[in-house]
């Protein structure tokens, strides 16, 4: 650390955030993470669908 002006007196400060590169990081974790939503979502309404054909509520394309 290096000692900067802090506006309230002298004190230590940390290095300037390369606010770039956490950007990049942050994208790049919401797009893993929507990815995973998407993939539960998916297996979620394959889910329900497997169940309407089962009770027979809903008939598979072709199968009337």
């Amino acid at each position: 650390m290096r000692d900067r002006r802090a506006g309230a007196g002298d004190r230590p400060a940390g290095p300037a955030v390369r606010w770039d590169a956490f950007r990049s990081t942050a994208q790049w974790d919401n797009w893993i993470k929507d990815l995973k939503t998407e993939q539960d979502r998916a297996e979620v309404i394959d889910r329900q669908i497997a169940l309407t054909h089962e009770r027979g509520v809903r008939v598979r394309p072709g199968k009337e």
